[in-house]
């Protein structure tokens, strides 16, 4: 391991605290005589000065898998254990549940002999620990070096250690360990001055927990030493506490913040005070690939972990392929269907495309990066991956995060990355097991898998100082700010230690630390930044914090004890109370008018809307264009097109989707002789293969019940279709058949689901999944455009035509001529030629004079709140030829803010 330069050089005073190892707070900032450290530094310090040094910090995951492995030799020989049954659900957690046992009762001086009147968990604890020793042992964590360094030095004739120990917490709050050890040494305790003569609020409070604590409630003198801000939000105060700083430059305290939380540096900045250069300890995006990388080992695919890795800011893909694989994905989730392949096809002609034309673009590269990740052997998901493919994907992260820095080394996260995948790889070279399944793979990636604190905005000059540990003051500061002073106390849980077993080691003076002692540090370490402060304390209460509510914090009871009441000294930024503090300004509230939403208005009015001349139109486009006018403009004459929403197709759609794919490729079968049984087996052949390629969803765990319901709905449905249409001797002509055709001044184009004949009879199918109830008043209200048009669209206005709802395996008819079966709407059978030409005229007509209204620069917007000042418009029109108008806005309009319809 490498040490920092300071940790070699020989310092005059070595200032000790158990908070020492985060950020601290000295005064004397650029004192080389001086070193500063916590119990981790102060180990390291003492290594280095003896000689000792050489282990490393970070092997804690190899630790904890030596210790599984000696757990698993001794299962083999030993039955009904107290962590067997544990062990089997979560063998990494309790591996590391009891090293961290292990290491607590060898640091408290047990030596681990086995004794015949000894606790059973104790004994196995000694087993195990026998079991060590015959492995070779342990790589050695803080325990074992604590141990060897404090036996070298008890073995030490002469401790040659000129440097000066001062300790910051009180002697009977350090751990009996480090009592023992520093027992060998000379050392000094910094005491708090507790001689309070000021007689200020802050003065008064620090003798309620310290000197004083009988002292009887006084009346607040309302000084300005002590100050309470409240607030709901975080982020509300945070943006009145910048504020307040900014309006009193020469205010420049000390900064707590419990969390590492760059909530209020960010407000802070915005008022343009320099930033404090808080890291942030959230996890780094790009390490979510360590979460993510394990989903191509197995099958059947997870789409949406899939979907999360396509579209990463980075990741080891080229980004451009990437983000057309996740829109593919996105409407049809699985790998090597059509559109697949269709995909990849497009991306190498285009890119083939811009390498002729002089991009500098390395396509072999590329495929090679995307052949590693689709193109390898997928292993069942509840059986076992060879060891030797994890490792390769584990190897193939670390190295790319590496390489991918050295190109870009603003981004840091990618070093954590790299550093967490080679312990990953260094951790499964330990595993004896050569196979390891889905969950012991997942167990691996967490046990390693750490947030790891990232500085975003570098610390700026005279920025204020800051501490995250209530016990990281090393000395006194002039004005403290408490930022969330709320309860962030640890759940102290009920001894991990049995009655029988600290009796055990009393008795062999074996000096467990307890609760009673770990709390009294705590709530000592709480007292310090009031203790601390000099003439100003500020603490900030939000009642919120992430959402959740907030807890009182533990000293909260002492300001209530001593004195009468806190309201001359709270300030509620909610309620803008009024109170006057000497020395703090209160940055006033301003009023912010409501602004009305924009009015929807029945027309926009632009000059030559038209410019865009489109040589076909589809039917949805055209049925925009007839229906909702302004989202056809927005859409086809300004280009705002949605952007693709790279997500996986809801259940719904899905479904749908697949049924679609399904009869497509069982309608270019002959099934004018299938029997039911035929259809059955036919979907049982074929579509667990198209659920692979296109619905994976529906094969994840979890989803068995919809994935049967999915193939019950499906034989159900299919076997209807086909018996309608043998028994009305029909027989499948097309299916997903595109056409295009003239309508009035332009071309339309279209794709019919199913076409059938019978004799010269022609028969037009739309199939849909679901929407019965929608399907049966379009045919009602002679509203089905689609499928009047696709007979135009096929030249054959004589062509029948239905809706078969899948889901409910029903035809939706005009009349009963094609389909005996069908289910009859209305419920006097129509002339459908007849309809169908009066549905075409009126299309015709009204189509045209939509296209008159957009010459004049007039683009109708159709909403609820419109319809009355549209229809006066058109009083004075006759519009008997023209389709019926909608009386509310569009279902479906990516363009509601834009008209104002946004409630």
């Amino acid at each position: 391991m490498t040490y920092d330069l300071i940790d070699l050089r020989l310092f005059m005073y070595i200032h000790f605290g158990l908070s020492f190892d985060d950020i601290i707070f000295q005064k004397e900032k650029n004192n080389n005589d001086a070193l500063h450290v916590g119990a981790k530094g102060f180990l390291n310090h003492l290594e280095t000065t003896f000689g000792m040094a050489g282990d490393a910090d970070d092997n804690e995951y190899l630790r904890i898998e030596r210790y599984r492995q000696a757990i698993l030799t001794h299962l083999k020989s030993n039955t009904n254990t107290f962590y067997e049954k544990s062990f089997e659900a979560d063998a990494f957690g309790v591996a590391n549940f009891l090293l961290q046992r292990r290491d607590e009762a060898k640091l408290a001086g047990w030596d681990f002999s086995i004794q015949e009147a000894m606790p059973k968990r104790l004994k196995i604890l000694a087993e195990l620990e026998l079991l060590l020793h015959e492995f070779g042992g342990i790589e050695r964590g803080f325990a074992d070096r604590f141990l060897a360094l404090e036996h070298s030095l008890h073995n030490s004739e002469n401790i040659d250690f000129k440097e000066k120990i001062i300790l910051h917490d009180e002697l009977s709050h350090y751990p009996f360990y480090w009592q023992r050890l520093l027992s060998l040494f000379d050392y000094s305790v910094v005491e708090c001055d507790e001689k309070y003569t000021q007689n200020t609020d802050l003065e008064y409070f620090k003798q309620k927990i310290s000197s004083n604590p009988e002292l009887q409630k006084v009346a607040l003198k309302n000084d300005g030493s002590l100050l309470i801000i409240k607030g709901k939000r975080e982020t509300d105060l945070a943006d009145f506490l910048a504020k307040a700083m900014s309006e009193m430059p020469d205010f420049q305290p000390l900064c707590l913040i419990p969390e590492a939380n760059q909530l209020l540096d960010n407000a802070i900045e915005q008022e343009g005070l320099p930033r404090m250069g808080i890291a942030s300890s959230a996890s780094r995006p790009v390490q979510q690939l360590l979460k993510l990388v394990s989903v191509f080992l197995w099958r059947p695919i997870d789409p949406f972990r899939i979907m999360e890795f396509l579209t990463m800011s980075i990741k080891p893909l080229d980004d451009r392929l990437a983000h057309r694989l996740a829109g593919t994905i996105a409407s049809k989730p699985g790998l090597l269907s059509d559109d697949w392949f269709f995909t990849l096809r497009k991306f190498e002609e285009d890119t083939q495309a811009k390498i002729e034309a002089g991009a500098e673009i390395d396509f072999p590269a590329i495929m090679k990066q995307f052949r590693f990740w689709f193109d390898r052997a997928r292993y069942d998901s509840l059986k076992s991956a060879p060891k030797r493919d994890i490792l390769d994907i584990y190897e193939y992260l670390e190295k790319w995060a590496l390489e991918t820095f050295s190109s870009n080394p603003r981004q840091k996260s990618l070093l954590t990355l790299s550093e967490q995948a080679r312990k990953i790889k260094e951790l499964l070279e330990e595993l004896p097991e050569t196979f390891l399944s889905r969950l012991e793979l997942d167990r691996i990636v967490k046990t390693i898998y750490r947030p790891s604190p990232v500085t975003i905005y570098e610390r700026e000059v005279a920025a204020l100082p800051y501490i995250h540990q209530p016990g990281a003051l090393a000395a006194t500061s002039e004005n403290t700010v408490w930022w969330n002073f709320t309860d962030h106390s640890p759940q102290q849980n009920l001894s991990l230690w049995k009655k029988e077993e600290l009796i055990y080691f009393a008795d062999n003076e074996v000096f467990i630390e307890n609760i009673e002692k770990k709390n009294a540090l705590y709530l000592a370490q709480q007292k310090r930044p009031i203790l601390f402060a000099e003439k100003k304390l500020v603490l900030i209460i939000p009642a919120q914090t992430n959402g959740a509510d907030t807890m009182e914090h533990p000293l909260m009871g002492y300001l209530h004890s001593v004195f009468e009441h806190l309201s001359p000294i709270t300030y509620d930024i909610d309620k803008n109370n009024t109170i006057a503090v000497r020395d703090f300004i209160f940055p006033p509230k301003e009023k912010i008018e409501q602004q009305a939403l924009l009015r929807t208005e029945p027309f926009i009015v632009v000059e030559n809307i038209l410019k865009n001349e489109r040589e076909r139109e589809s039917l949805t486009s055209l049925e925009d264009l007839i229906y909702y006018p302004h989202k056809w403009a927005f859409k086809y004459q300004a280009k705002f097109f949605p952007s693709a929403i790279l997500s996986i197709s809801s259940d719904k759609k899905l479904m749908g989707n697949l049924a679609h794919r399904a009869f497509e490729l069982m309608f270019k079968e002959s099934i004018s002789t299938w029997q039911k049984s035929d259809a059955n087996t036919w979907i049982d052949e074929n579509v667990q293969k198209l659920l692979r390629q296109e619905g994976a969803v529906l094969l994840m765990y979890g989803k068995e019940q919809e994935r049967q319901r999915f193939i019950s709905t499906l034989k159900y449905s299919a076997w209807n279709l086909i018996s309608m249409i043998n028994n009305n001797n029909w027989t499948v002509k097309k299916s997903e058949f595109a056409m295009e055709n003239e309508f009035a001044d332009t071309k339309v184009k279209g794709i019919a689901d199913l076409i059938l004949q019978r004799g010269e009879d022609i028969a037009i199918i739309d199939l849909k999944w679901g929407g019965f109830s929608y399907r049966r008043d379009l045919i009602n209200n002679q509203e089905d455009l689609q499928l009047v048009m696709y007979t135009h669209l096929l030249a054959d206005n004589q062509a029948h035509t239905a809706y078969y709802i899948i889901e409910s395996g029903q035809m939706l008819v005009r009349n009963l001529n094609a389909f005996k079966e069908g289910k009859l709407i209305p419920k006097e059978a129509l002339n459908h030629v007849e309809v169908h030409r009066n549905i075409l005229t009126k299309m015709e007509k009204t189509y045209l004079w939509r296209k008159s209204q957009l010459a004049e620069g007039n683009i109708e917007v159709r909403t609820s709140n419109t319809k009355a000042a549209i229809e006066s418009t058109y009083e004075d029109l006759d519009m008997l030829d023209f389709l019926e108008m909608k009386d509310s806005e569009s279902n479906y309009d990516d363009y509601r803010v834009l008209i104002g319809a946004v409630n």
